[in-house]
């Protein structure tokens, strides 16, 4: 937050930018780049805007979506919070809000910056930063619309049917590839005036790598609930701590990268911050080694699926 202020969307949700500008004057700012950078408006795809504003607008819209959520909560506690297309409205409002803000720092042509010879600080890193915050958003979202097995238990007595799409359509892995789509079609604005020979490698491997983590995190969770039941969160916080954070633990073990690269965050991260030092299609290599989970996770899921529906039935 102190090097990127103007730049996170979590300064504008909750108005840190805002207050803080109040009680940055232009006297204390003397050549202090850190400074500048809480003075500067905060630019929506390069114009300015109040910081004030800014956060108000965005507070008011995501306020209202959650304010429904309350009401229809307290009305009926067995009836979801948010219905599923305010989930993905919400998702879309913060990823589209958090990447304007950014898009002034490349102007639609990553990976050439465009901050005028300005040595910005963590400019390597942002969209890194960016990418992870958007896998954590959305597997908020999937997790909050997830289809719980208790309710498709009620849905298969009610239609008698041993029909899987009937599941699927219902099931948060759908709503994967909507998450994925969504985001793609924003990040896609960073990309879009680029001249760089390799941003559409950069961009596939974003692409895929969202879309891989999405499935995996869907499947695994329903996969756990249908399972595990009460100790469904336990599992799938050990699964992705083995699939995201050991692979980081045994980079560190061993002093040797490879470990790394094999955690479900690693190939969008390093591509964003490090893709000139990278081989791309050694990453795209991974990120299509990741779709091999996804493939055996389907299984186990679809397996599970039937049958609960033939016990059901």
């Amino acid at each position: 937050s102190l090097s990127m202020p103007k730049y996170l969307l979590t300064n504008f949700l909750l108005p840190v930018y805002g207050v803080v500008n109040l009680f940055i004057g232009s006297e204390n700012s003397g050549n202090d780049y850190s400074v500048h950078e809480w003075q500067d408006l905060p630019q929506i795809f390069g114009v300015p805007i109040s910081p004030i504003l800014l956060s108000l607008g965005l507070q008011i819209i995501i306020g209202f979506f959650f304010w429904r959520a309350a009401v229809r909560k307290t009305a009926n506690s067995f009836r979801p919070s948010l219905f599923r297309w305010e989930a993905v409205a919400v998702f879309a409002i913060l990823v589209l809000t958090q990447h304007v803000l950014i898009w002034n720092l490349w102007r639609g042509q990553f990976p050439t910056p465009a901050t005028n010879g300005i040595d910005f600080v963590g400019l390597d890193v942002i969209l890194s930063t960016v990418h992870c915050g958007t896998i954590l958003l959305g597997i908020i979202i999937l997790a909050a619309i997830g289809l719980q097995p208790e309710i498709a238990r009620v849905k298969i007595l009610r239609l008698g049917t041993k029909n899987v799409r009937a599941i699927f359509s219902e099931s948060s892995v759908a709503f994967a590839f909507v998450l994925t789509a969504i985001s793609g079609a924003i990040l896609l604005t960073q990309f879009m005036y680029s001249t760089d020979s390799d941003f559409w490698k950069i961009y596939f491997i974003a692409l895929g790598n969202l879309l891989s983590f999405s499935l995996i995190f869907s499947l695994l969770l329903e996969f756990c609930r249908l399972r595990h039941k009460r100790r469904a969160l336990g599992f799938v916080a050990l699964w992705l701590f083995v699939l995201c954070i050991l692979p980081f633990v045994l980079g560190g073990v061993f002093t040797n990268a490879a470990f790394a690269e094999l955690s479900l965050l690693a190939p969008a991260v390093v591509a964003f911050a490090d893709h000139q030092n990278q081989d791309l299609n050694n990453l795209l290599g991974i990120v299509a080694a990741h779709f091999g989970i996804v493939i055996l996770l389907f299984i186990s899921w679809r397996r599970r699926w039937k049958q609960l529906m033939a016990k059901a039935v």
